[in-house]
Order: structure tokens, then sequence, then C-alpha cells
């Protein structure tokens, strides 16, 4: 059985509405939009890209890096914090590795603008790190 003949109803125009093809439709709306758009172009010049100033992209390089150092010592840190054979002083060059990079991350963390979508993942690094080498110093560790 067809859905022609189950519905004959649907085939019709509704009360009021011009018949019109959907792809008429679709066209003029395309185009409407389309028009829109060029204009819009047209009349700004202005970068889809953000408006805050572009990082050097070694500055990126060099952020990313020592970011993805951080974590890692972050890493072997807790691998570390779950071996019970280790102490506390055991401990101790992962903290000073922390240490250094959260400086190294916040030194970067100067250069690049609070818009950048960067310098929120090296606050939240930085942050974590120093968190940890606190937890370390006020004995959160101690065995």
């Amino acid at each position: 059985m067809k859905i022609n003949e189950i519905t004959p109803q649907i085939t019709g125009n509704a009360p009021g509405k011009t018949q019109q093809t959907a792809e008429t439709s679709f066209n003029n709306l395309l185009n409407a939009k389309l028009g829109v758009i060029s204009a819009s172009k047209a009349s700004s010049p202005v970068s889809a890209v953000s408006s805050a100033a572009p990082t050097d992209s070694s500055l990126r390089l060099e952020s990313l890096t020592v970011t993805e150092n951080a974590i890692n010592t972050l890493d072997c840190y807790g691998t570390a914090l779950k071996n019970p054979s280790l102490s506390t002083e055991d401990l101790r060059p992962f903290i000073s590795a922390m240490e250094e990079e959260t400086s190294a991350i916040l030194a970067i963390r100067e250069k690049i603008s609070g818009e950048d979508p960067l310098a929120g993942l090296l606050d939240r690094v930085a942050t974590v790190t120093y968190l940890e080498t606190a937890k370390y110093h006020r004995g959160d560790y101690s065995n």
C-alpha cells in the first residue's frame, strides 16, 4: 500500500497558502542570507579572528612546552606519591622541578593577554603545581 492511498489529504494545499516548492523557498532564503553575509563582509574589514593581539607563535610553543613538562612532572609526582616505599625526602626532586616550572609558567603568562585561551591553561597548570608544592611544604605528605 502506498502512502498516498493512506493519507490523500496531505497532498492538498493548506487554505490561505500559495503553492511554492521547497526548492524555491530554500533558494530564496539562501540567497537572502548570502546577500546579508556578503554585505556585512564588504562593510567591515575587521578580521573574523579575535580582536585580541595575536600571540607570537614561538611564545605559544614555549608556553605549551613548559605546560606539558609541568603536567608530566605532576603525573610522575602522583605516581611517586602512590609508592609507599618512597620517603618525603625522595619526593624533593619533583617539588624542585614543579617550583621551577611554576615560575617559568608565570613568567610566560605575563607576556600573554588575558583574553587568550592559552592564558587560562597556563593559569590552571600553574595553580595545580603551586598547590602541590605548598602541600608538600606544609607537610601533607609527611610519613
